[in-house]
């Protein structure tokens, strides 16, 4: 579940994911990873309507490396079919501490397009983290495009600064 502190109503759900998977790790070394996601956005997340999407997915998972690829019959939209392929890596350059990255890539395979918008967009991002005993403390840089996104009817870019923390129970 996530959650979002909204300008009007203050703290609000944004949405829940659900997942069910299998993952194998296989004698040779790698671990094959195969499921099925949901994801729900309440209208929170789009600044009027919610969002429903299914994905199954496909990946093999090495010791430091990872890679996915997803396919949705409705993203977002009902008929609008995507498949997305993502690669993560991780090292930990010192005790307690995690380098991160991810890049990924969405292309549109069916469905309705909005004008002047690609059929392929691409998103990454890079970061680190430290965990002090049971929380974890993530600083990240990231981005995606091509073009921008509009909110409120305004244009703006597709990089962030994120700041998280996890407490792990």
């Amino acid at each position: 579940m996530t959650g979002v502190d909204t300008a009007h109503s203050g703290p609000e759900l944004l949405g829940v994911e659900g997942y069910a998977g299998y993952a194998r790790r296989l004698a040779s070394g790698p671990t094959i990873d195969l499921g099925v996601t949901n994801t729900r956005y309440t209208h929170y997340f789009s600044g009027g309507y919610a969002v429903d999407y299914t994905e199954v997915y496909a990946g093999v998972i090495f010791n430091h490396l990872s890679s996915h690829i997803r396919y949705s019959p409705d993203y977002f939209r009902n008929g609008v079919a995507t498949l997305y392929a993502d690669l993560d890596g991780v090292v930990e350059p010192l005790d307690g501490w995690r380098l991160n990255g991810h890049v990924g890539l969405l292309t549109q395979l069916a469905g309705p397009r909005p004008a002047g918008k690609a059929d392929t967009h691409e998103d990454w991002r890079i970061g680190v983290s430290h965990k002090i005993g049971p929380v974890d403390l993530q600083v990240a840089w990231t981005g995606a495009g091509p073009g921008e996104d509009y909110y409120a009817g305004q244009p703006h870019g597709q990089d962030a600064f994120v700041v998280g923390a996890s407490y792990i129970f």
